[in-house]
């Protein structure tokens, strides 16, 4: 794997693993605030002013967005074995700082220049034009092979 996609597919990762962290703490306060739902509901059937179908559905409600919290600490996992795997590390060995979304930022200085001029400097394409003129060459030398000498 080239220099540059390893390096892009680390901070894809470390950025992925930042966003479902905050999801999973959104989700988190959601889950709080279902369930203080589900009490006052409860309290509510408790005096009769509701029916016994709306604590079930409330509850179902909280424990499906539980369940989805839970599919979300499975994605980090997941996420943080790939980003073990992509630095080197073996996953039970890597030990990392977890990323927090609000405290990534982007620089403030980028470097003027025209987008061509940046495409023209990464190493993909050098090497794609580097095997261009080794082809445009090896045409030169077939042709000249067609020739009588």
């Amino acid at each position: 794997m080239p220099l540059t996609h390893l390096t892009a597919n680390v901070v894809t990762t470390a950025i992925q693993e930042a966003g479902l962290r905050a999801e999973i703490a959104g989700t988190e306060q959601v889950i709080a605030l279902e369930r203080e739902s589900l009490g006052v509901l409860r309290r509510e059937l408790e005096l009769g002013a509701i029916a016994e179908a709306d604590v079930y559905a409330q509850d179902a409600c909280a424990r499906t967005i539980g369940g989805h919290a839970a599919a979300l600490e499975q994605a980090i996992a997941s996420g943080s074995r790939s980003l073990a795997v992509l630095t080197g590390h073996l996953p039970a060995d890597f030990k990392s700082d977890p990323l927090e979304l609000d405290r990534l930022t982007l620089p403030t200085d980028l470097p003027l220049g025209v987008p061509s001029r940046l495409v023209e400097r990464r190493p993909d394409v050098r090497a794609a034009e580097a095997q261009l003129h080794a082809a445009t060459a090896q045409v030169g030398v077939a042709i000249a092979n067609l020739l009588p000498r």
